[in-house]
């Protein structure tokens, strides 16, 4: 089954009616049961819980793909007067959102080189120097 729904509370379904969760994407999570019909058995007879944590239940197929996805870049050369969260959304916006910043660049323990995760649609490629 596919599901879209939010990555972090996942791992809590695992060991119930869920044997085994699978990030598909940024927006797509796999499903699977031991049972056939299992994970539709569990959603028929708690839709509300089900609901509140995820947007829709779809059976799988080949073609449901995600439509976004977290890619982690490396920026070389950052001035430092822009070496900051708001530097780096400013640097990233082109190619998609920013979600997060590795420690050594949060923490500004290395200059050399920033990473950074970032959102982008499913089929996009970021391979670019600027």
């Amino acid at each position: 089954m596919a599901i879209d729904a939010e990555p972090d509370n996942l791992k809590k379904l695992e060991g119930s009616f869920v044997d085994q969760t699978t990030p598909l994407g940024l927006d797509l999570i796999l499903l699977t049961s031991p049972d056939k019909d299992g994970i539709s058995t569990a959603y028929e007879s708690n839709k509300t819980w089900w609901e509140r944590w995820f947007s829709t239940l779809t059976p799988w197929r080949p073609n449901i793909l995600p439509k976004r996805r977290r890619i982690w870049v490396r920026l070389f050369g950052v001035p430092l007067h822009i070496w900051s969260w708001e530097g780096f959304k400013k640097i990233i916006w082109r190619y998609g959102k920013l979600l997060y910043l590795d420690p050594e660049t949060s923490e500004q323990s290395r200059f050399d080189v920033a990473r950074a995760q970032i959102e982008v649609s499913y089929l996009e490629m970021v391979d670019e120097e600027i």
